[in-house]
């Protein structure tokens, strides 16, 4: 019995079922959906690039990624920096710069790129940008944009806007504000920066403070501290800048005047901390209001209008300067008493309540003129009428004949409606509650509808001697002649007709005599 032995397989032999399972798995992969959108994230994600252009001294570009808190180049993205000489002589310097990016620009087509220009690199990117537009030789809109950091090319407020046509020899030739683009263009401009944000009239103290500016408002520390988001910065949007491309400025504030920097760096030196920041921080508000006004605004409102210099400032400037005084008083006085504050470490002051004032009654508001008004001012002051009948009552008195009380006369005696109102009262009539008739003063009783006492009873007296009254009322015209007369003796009779007086054969006077019989 014999056995065979096969020969084994050579290694190149056994590779090729693996070689050929390899690229079906790859063709699979590159066929499937989900495998196409990986491949495509992956080939787009290499064609990314931001292409950097440095300001001065900086050569290599190499500040660029820095600036704006590292957000200049988003992830995803290459970073393609631009060398030239980046020297004083900017012209000389952008003509190296400027071709550079174009071609930078122009050599990749269907990427998506951001040209960033920082300072004088914001040059050579304006540069580019209006030879592609001349030459049509540029990317589609939706393929290219520019960030402008502390470009002079802003509308309102960059040197070369400021000062249209204004060449420095040797130095820079002026290419005027940033030429309209379909290209999308963000503009990051510092507040008092004199390169993007440079006066806008003649003012001392703004140029003072622009000049300070170059030291302490433009280097690229000022922008890579800032946070998008985070930063105080106001930010205007201009949809369509002429050419069909949408204008971003992001204007970001500045919190220490450039005008004031060096004290404090001095003061920081020296150790005079303490004692100098309470008193520039109270001058301060007022500084920055006056160095203002050499600007068209500092709300950012209008940052696409071009505003050339002039030596002049408005009217309406000054008037808004003015009426900004007294806050930036206030705004200092608080800001001395809270830097004093905290270099002593005392505690903030509690707020104070709000006091509002009293708040009167409606009800007691109209009582309160009524309890005031005299009642002799009122009587004579108001006319009296006719058709409104009040009497005042007392209880009858006692005769000296008869001292004995009929019980009668104790009970409170009926109020009268029959005499006339617009006969005055006597300044004793005003007393109802313990006058007293002299005796003898009988007086006809008045006819009343109401019912009538017992006819035993004494007749009722009235305060006020009444006449007939079948005789037409009297009307006192001039009641102001009573109010100083003096009030009659409770003994004393009264004069006038009180006695005797009623007509013989009337009704009163036969009531009189019978009311006399019975006492």
């Amino acid at each position: 019995m014999s056995v065979q032995i096969l020969p084994t397989t050579s290694p190149t032999v056994r590779g090729v079922p693996r070689a050929l399972l390899l690229v079906a798995l790859c063709c699979a992969l590159l066929v499937s959906p989900a495998a196409t959108n990986i491949t495509s994230s992956f080939v787009v994600g290499l064609m990314n690039t931001v292409i950097g252009i440095g300001g001065r001294g900086d050569p290599t570009s190499a500040n660029i990624p820095a600036k704006l808190n590292g957000t200049v180049v988003p992830p995803g993205y290459t970073y393609l920096p631009i060398n030239y000489p980046a020297s004083i002589q900017l012209s000389a310097s952008t003509t190296i710069s400027g071709p550079k990016v174009y071609d930078a620009v122009t050599s990749r087509p269907g990427e998506q790129l951001i040209v960033a220009g920082y300072s004088e690199g914001s040059l050579g990117a304006e540069w580019a940008k209006r030879r592609l537009l001349a030459n049509g030789t540029g990317p589609a809109p939706s393929q290219l944009s520019f960030v402008m950091i502390g470009s002079p090319f802003a509308g309102n407020g960059g040197i070369f806007e400021r000062f249209p046509g204004m060449n420095v020899p040797f130095i820079v030739n002026n290419q005027g504000p940033a030429a309209p683009s379909p290209y999308d263009t963000t503009f990051y401009t510092r507040e008092y920066d004199p390169y993007a944000d440079f006066p806008a009239y003649f003012n001392p103290l703004s140029l003072a403070n622009s000049l300070l500016g170059v030291m302490y408002a433009h280097p690229d520390t000022y922008y890579d501290s800032y946070v998008p988001g985070t930063t105080p910065a106001i930010i205007t949007v201009v949809p369509d800048n002429g050419a069909g491309g949408t204008d971003t400025y992001v204007f970001i504030k500045t919190p220490d005047l450039p005008l004031l920097v060096p004290l404090r760096i001095g003061a920081g030196a020296i150790g005079l901390t303490p004692l100098v920041k309470p008193l520039l921080d109270a001058v301060e508000p007022l500084l920055r209001v006056l160095v203002d006004m050499g600007y068209t605004d500092r709300e950012n409102l209008n940052p696409a209008k071009k505003t050339p210099f002039s030596l002049f400032t408005p009217l309406s400037k000054i008037i808004e300067t003015l009426g900004a005084i007294p806050g930036a008083l206030q705004e200092g006085a608080d800001n001395f008493v809270e830097d004093i504050r905290s270099e002593l470490h005392l505690p903030p002051l509690a707020a104070a309540p709000a006091v509002s004032p009293p708040v009167t009654p409606l009800d007691a508001a109209t009582k309160k003129p009524a309890a005031l008004a005299p009642v002799a001012a009122t009587f004579n002051d108001k006319p009296a009428t006719t058709d409104q009948k009040t009497t005042t009552v007392e209880p009858p008195a006692a005769t000296k004949a008869d001292e004995k009380t009929d019980p009668k006369t104790d009970a409170p005696a009926d109020v009268k409606t029959d005499t006339k109102a617009d006969q005055p009262q006597s300044p004793t009539a005003t007393n109802t509650d313990t006058g007293q008739k002299p005796a003898g003063s009988d007086e006809p009783k008045v006819k009343s509808p109401t019912p009538q006492p017992d006819p035993d009873t004494s007749p009722v007296k009235t305060t006020k001697p009444k006449t007939d009254p079948d005789s037409p009322p009297v009307k006192v015209t001039k009641p102001k002649k009573k109010k100083n007369a003096p009030a009659a003796d409770a003994d004393t009779p009264k004069p006038g007709p009180q006695t005797g007086s009623a007509k013989p054969g009337s009704k009163a006077g036969a009531q009189q005599e019978s009311t006399q019989a019975a006492a």
